[in-house]
């Protein structure tokens, strides 16, 4: 199954129905935790294949986490305040046709950590979703809200629900532990492009991350040997004699 997961809460709606109406026609299922929400609102009778829940409390973005996948199924992480490209699903699943069988989660916005930083604090170079990419390459972690990956590489619910507010390291160490590596996608155009809100996780959190979470970022930034490689590398130093192809295929510019 091609499936989505989602988190939202109410004072997101008017981005999540624009969300909404570009992503849930390119996956088979949507899975949407309402956080904040006394009842399904509306508007979301208009889409056969979404699929809300109602979570007892308020799970945050790590809500998206909650559903389980099979280990065969592909999963998109998605978030409520990004607009993604008509041919978001197809690129994510052509760019490196090798990638289904590995351990490899795959997504739009990279980050490394900069040489230094523990000492010098959250600081990385970006991969960043709103550009273009050349070449698929091995960073520390990818954005949460970008991730396409095999059910098997995401983490029990357990892991994540501590983490709100900071998925994308929380996941990233999982996946460090576990021998998941993170790779930034080529492409050509934009593939994502985030709409305008009032707040934002990483204005009100990650931009002065708590020295807790930048321990958890110190179990794994800098440390996978492959960091910085282009995928094809990476797959000839596994030794596996698969060519993973970091080409750029389709996905022409599409917004300006």
């Amino acid at each position: 199954m091609i499936r989505g997961h989602m988190a939202t809460y109410p004072a997101r709606e008017p981005n999540l129905e624009v969300t909404l109406a570009a992503i849930a026609p390119q996956v088979e299922q949507l899975f949407l935790c309402l956080n904040e929400y006394t009842e399904v609102p509306a508007f979301l009778s208009a889409y056969k294949n979404i699929v809300p829940y109602l979570p007892e409390q308020d799970l945050k973005d790590i809500g998206k986490f909650v559903f389980e996948a099979e280990d065969d199924d592909d999963v998109f992480l998605l978030d409520d305040d990004l607009y993604y490209a008509p041919d978001y699903v197809d690129h994510m699943m052509s760019v490196l046709p090798s990638a289904a069988d590995k351990a490899v989660v795959l997504g739009v916005h990279g980050s490394t950590m900069v040489e230094g930083f523990e000492e010098r604090g959250f600081r990385r170079t970006f991969h960043k979703m709103r550009k273009p990419l050349e070449s698929s390459i091995c960073v520390d972690f990818v954005g949460t809200g970008t991730v396409y990956t095999k059910g098997r590489n995401l983490p029990p619910f357990a892991v994540m629900q501590s983490a709100q507010k900071f998925t994308d390291i929380r996941f990233a160490k999982w996946c460090f532990e576990n021998g998941i590596t993170h790779i930034c996608v080529a492409r050509k155009g934009r593939l994502i492009v985030a709409q305008e809100t009032e707040d934002s996780i990483f204005h009100s959190f990650t931009k002065g991350l708590p020295d807790s979470v930048l321990g958890e970022v110190k179990e794994f930034g800098r440390k996978n040997p492959h960091l910085g490689q282009t995928a094809e590398s990476f797959i000839a130093a596994l030794g596996k004699g698969t060519r993973m192809s970091g080409e750029l295929k389709g996905n022409e510019p599409w917004f300006s």
